[in-house]
């Protein structure tokens, strides 16, 4: 365990799983935040497991703040609690052993390194290679990473008013724009599996729908067209992939998804919303 990290995991409405998945990076740390958007008292439940724990720390907000606002809240109580690193994870991940050690053998190499993520590893989808790679990489997803938190601090934190998705691609953008370095470390395994994603082979091709709710489809178009606006003339290079990805995805809802008119509703709304610069949580 090394002193001076702390990990944060940002709960709504748990499975039974999370309880192993905090298991699994307890003794890797020296305090664990859960840090509790769910609405209704399943969270909790879950989390009294740990209630004789003293290095975990339950935080309940009783409504739906976003991932933003919880992993801010995380930023400030490690800060008060005199810790330089923070771990974020999403409830349905679990860290491998030396997760962790991976992680922090080169953030602290530099100053200049502001967040190092580890490999997203879903069995269902992909085949576990050894890998010592170390690889400089633009943007990363929310899990898995260990943050400076001075240097997450000084550059203004998680945007709150994007609530959820593509909270974390504005955050990297926003440290590379400062020119600070993120890395992938391929050594450190995080398994993670991406909500409902499923891979379907069609034609001989291979296809990922998501099966997000309506209601998500409609925060990834409005704030994905906010965050390539913001970075188009810094990162065009993203700004271009980020555009596949949305054709990627909108082709594989289309194919093998349901409610496929109120998803494309929801694609509407969140233009729309964009346009008007409403930000925040979804009111219908």
């Amino acid at each position: 365990m090394i002193n001076r990290i702390a990990a944060v995991i940002i709960l709504y409405n748990p499975t039974e799983s999370l309880i192993d998945n905090i298991k699994s990076v307890i003794s890797q740390v020296s305090k664990v935040y859960l840090i509790d958007n769910s609405e209704n008292e399943l969270g909790e439940s879950l989390c009294k497991y740990f209630n004789s724990e003293p290095t975990v720390e339950y935080i309940r907000f009783n409504d739906n703040l976003g991932i933003a606002e919880a992993l801010n809240l995380a930023l400030d109580k490690a800060t008060q609690d005199e810790f330089e690193f923070l771990l974020t994870l999403d409830q349905d991940s679990k860290a491998s052993d030396n997760l962790v050690e991976n992680l922090y053998n080169v953030i602290s190499t530099d100053e200049k390194i502001a967040l190092v993520t580890a490999k997203h590893f879903d069995p269902e989808q992909h085949k576990l290679k050894e890998d010592d790679s170390i690889e400089d990489i633009l943007y990363t997803m929310t899990s898995g990473n260990l943050i400076r938190v001075n240097t997450a601090k000084n550059v203004g934190g998680f945007d709150s008013k994007l609530f959820i998705d593509h909270v974390d691609h504005e955050f990297c953008l926003r440290l590379k724009s400062r020119r600070y370095e993120i890395k992938k470390v391929n050594k450190a395994i995080l398994y993670h599996k991406l909500g409902k994603s499923e891979t379907i082979r069609f034609m001989g091709f291979n296809f990922y729908p998501s099966h997000h709710n309506p209601i998500r489809i409609y925060y990834r178009t409005r704030n994905r067209l906010y965050v390539n606006r913001k970075f188009k003339h810094q990162f065009p290079y993203y700004v271009k992939e980020d555009f596949k990805h949305f054709m990627r995805e909108f082709l594989d809802m289309m194919l093998f998804e349901k409610q496929r008119l109120k998803k494309i509703k929801m694609i509407i709304k969140g233009y729309l919303d964009y346009k008007k610069s409403k930000f925040g949580k979804f009111n219908a």
